[in-house]
C-alpha cells in the first residue's frame, strides 16, 4: 500500500488559532469558519441579547481548542460591519443550520448601528489600565481618536512638544537626562503614544528634575468605567450603537494573576459588568472567555481569590460552550481531505477491517451512531486515525488542551507529532492511540493539578522505560490514555478495547501483553 501522504491532505484554511486582537478584520479567518448546531445556538443567544438589550455581561466557558474565539470573531464581524460578500457568504453558511440565527444577523445589519469591538488581553498588571488601553487601541484602529479623551500619556507627549517648541533649554536638558535611562526623545514619545507604562514611568521620574521638583499630575480621566461610559455616548455622533468588549483568555489572566492585587482588579470587573448591565440606548456588552469556571479550579487557586471573584460571578451569565460529540467528528471530517478513493483499500485490509468492525461494539460509538453513520463520519471522516484514536483526540484535548496544544493544532499545525507531520513523514499504517499520547505528553507532565492525568502519565512514563519494543509501548500508551479519559461507560479499559486502541492484531497484542505482564 502507498503512504498516506499520497492521498491525504489537511485543510489548512481550517485554523483554530485565533488572536481576536490581530484577526478582527481577517477575512480568511471568517471564511474558514465551520458552523455547528451548538456554536450557532450560542451565537444566536448573543445576537438576541443585542436585539433585546439584555444579559449584557456574560462568561463563555469551554475547553481550549473548541472554537470559542472563532465564534466570537464571527459575532464581532456581524456586529461591526454592514453586509458585504464575506458576511453574506458567512450568513449563508449559518442559514443552512439555523435560519433564525441568520435572520437575526440580517436584522442587526438592517436596523442596528454597528458596535465598536474592544479586545482586552488581560496581560496588563493593572486591569484598569488594560481596559483603557483596549479602548484606545479600538478607537485608533477605527479612526476615532478625535473622541478619545486626554490621558496621562497624551498629556506627557503634549508637555514634551511644548518644551521642544517653547523651552529649548529645558528640552536640551531633557534629552541629556534621557541618556541615563538608555533612551531618547523619539523612542520615549513612541512609547507614550502606544500607552506603554514603562515610558510613562520614565517621564514621571524625569519631570521633577525639569520642573523644580513638581510631580506630573495632569488630572485627566483614567477611570475605566467612566471612560467607557463617556466614549459610548460620544460614539453615538459617529454612527455607533455602542461597544462590545471581549475579555479574551480570561482563564490565563486568572491563573497568572498576582494575589495581592486580585481583589482590586475584581472591583474593576464588577464596575464594568454593572456598567454593561445598566447601559440602555447606547449598549455596552462584555463577554469573558474562559476554559473553565472559577469553581472548577478547586485547590489550584487560593480561597481568598475565589471569594474575591464571587462578587463578579453574580453579575455574569454563564454560557457553556458545549459541542456535541457528533459535531466534533464532523469537524474532523471537514479538516481531513481525501484525494481519490485509494484510502478505501486501507479500510478493507484484513486487520484494519476487523478493528473497525469490532470498534463499533464499543458503547461510545454504538450509542451515538447507526453503523452506516459510524462508517461515514467516524471511520471515513477521521481516517487515517483509528476510531478510538479519533475518540481519544476529542476527549484528551478537552481535558488538557491549551492554545499551543489542542485538537486543531494536532490536525493542522506542521509540528512534531501532529497529524500533518506524521503524514508528511511517511506514515504507512492507520494511526493508533499512541500518537495522541506522544503529542500531548508534555501537557500530561505539566498538569500537576489534574491529578488523574498526571498520575497516569507518571505510571506510563516509568513503564515505558521497561518496554522492549514499539508494540509494548503502544500497549502502555493506550492503557494510559484510556485511564486518563476515565469514561468506563463509554470505553471500558479492558483487553479488547486496549487492543482496538493499539491497532494490533489479536496475535501480536496477546504476545506484547504477555511480555508486559511477565
Amino acid at each position: 500500500m502507498s503512504q498516506l501522504k499520497d492521498f491525504i491532505e489537511i485543510d489548512k484554511k481550517f485554523q483554530n488559532s485565533i488572536n481576536l486582537q490581530l484577526d478582527i478584520d481577517n477575512r480568511k479567518k471568517l471564511n474558514s469558519y465551520i458552523p455547528t448546531r451548538s456554536s450557532i445556538n450560542i451565537l444566536n443567544g448573543f445576537l438576541e441579547n443585542v436585539i433585546n438589550n439584555k444579559e449584557k455581561a456574560n462568561i463563555l466557558i469551554g475547553p481550549y481548542g473548541k472554537g470559542k474565539s472563532h465564534l466570537l470573531l464571527v459575532l464581532l464581524a456581524i456586529l461591526k460591519e454592514s453586509e458585504d460578500k464575506t458576511t453574506e457568504k458567512l450568513l449563508n453558511k449559518i442559514e443552512k443550520i439555523s435560519d433564525v440565527t441568520a435572520n437575526n444577523a440580517r436584522l442587526i445589519h438592517k436596523e442596528y448601528k454597528p458596535f465598536l469591538p474592544v479586545i482586552i488581553s488581560g496581560t496588563d498588571r493593572d486591569l484598569n489600565h488594560g481596559f483603557v488601553l483596549g479602548l484606545m487601541e479600538a478607537l485608533k484602529k477605527n479612526d476615532l481618536m478625535d473622541i478619545a479623551p486626554d490621558s496621562d500619556y497624551s498629556k506627557a507627549v503634549e508637555v514634551i512638544e511644548n518644551w521642544k517648541n517653547k523651552y529649548k533649554k529645558v528640552y536640551k536638558e531633557f534629552e541629556n537626562i534621557l541618556t541615563g535611562y538608555e533612551t531618547n526623545v523619539k523612542e520615549l514619545e513612541k512609547s507614550l503614544k502606544s500607552m506603554n507604562r514603562n515610558g510613562l514611568e520614565i517621564f514621571k521620574k524625569v519631570y521633577p528634575e525639569l520642573t523644580a521638583g513638581s510631580e506630573f499630575r495632569p488630572m485627566v480621566q483614567d477611570n475605566a468605567m467612566t471612560l467607557y461610559r463617556e466614549i459610548s455616548i460620544a460614539l453615538k455622533e459617529h454612527g455607533y450603537g455602542g461597544i462590545y468588549i471581549i475579555f479574551d483568555e480570561f482563564s490565563k489572566y486568572i491563573e497568572g494573576h498576582e494575589r495581592e492585587t486580585f481583589a482590586y482588579d475584581m472591583k474593576i470587573l464588577q464596575d464594568m459588568c454593572e456598567l454593561a448591565n445598566n447601559s440602555k440606548e447606547q449598549q455596552i456588552h462584555i463577554t469573558f472567555v474562559a476554559h473553565k469556571s472559577i469553581k472548577e479550579y478547586g485547590n489550584a487557586l487560593p480561597q481568598d481569590m475565589i471569594n474575591a471573584f464571587k462578587g463578579v460571578e453574580g453579575r455574569l451569565k454563564e454560557i457553556r460552550f458545549i459541542v456535541s460529540a457528533q459535531n466534533n467528528y464532523e469537524l474532523l471530517q471537514h479538516v481531513i481531505k481525501k484525494k481519490g478513493t485509494e484510502y478505501k483499500a486501507w479500510l478493507k485490509e484484513e486487520n484494519n477491517s476487523e478493528i473497525i468492525k469490532e470498534s463499533y461494539k464499543i458503547p461510545c460509538f454504538q450509542s451515538m451512531f447507526k453503523f452506516s453513520d459510524y462508517q461515514q463520519i467516524v471511520v471515513k471522516g477521521a481516517f487515517p486515525m483509528l476510531p478510538i484514536t479519533a475518540y481519544a483526540l476529542l476527549n484528551i484535548s478537552e481535558k488538557v488542551a491549551q492554545n499551543e496544544r489542542s485538537i486543531f493544532t494536532f490536525l493542522a499545525n506542521d509540528e512534531k507529532g501532529s497529524l500533518v507531520n506524521l503524514i508528511e513523514n511517511g506514515a504507512d499504517e492507520l494511526l493508533s492511540v499512541d500518537v495522541i499520547y506522544d503529542y500531548f505528553k508534555n501537557l500530561f507532565k505539566e498538569s500537576i493539578s489534574l491529578t488523574n492525568i498526571h498520575n497516569e502519565w507518571l505510571k506510563a512514563d516509568y513503564a515505558l522505560t521497561k518496554a522492549e519494543s514499539l508494540g509494548e509501548e503502544k500497549v502502555i500508551k493506550a492503557i494510559a490514555i484510556l485511564h486518563m479519559i476515565n469514561k468506563n461507560e463509554e470505553v471500558p479499559v479492558k483487553k479488547e478495547e486496549i487492543r482496538l486502541a493499539t491497532g494490533l492484531s489479536k496475535e501480536d497484542f496477546t504476545g506484547y501483553l504477555q511480555k508486559l505482564e511477565n
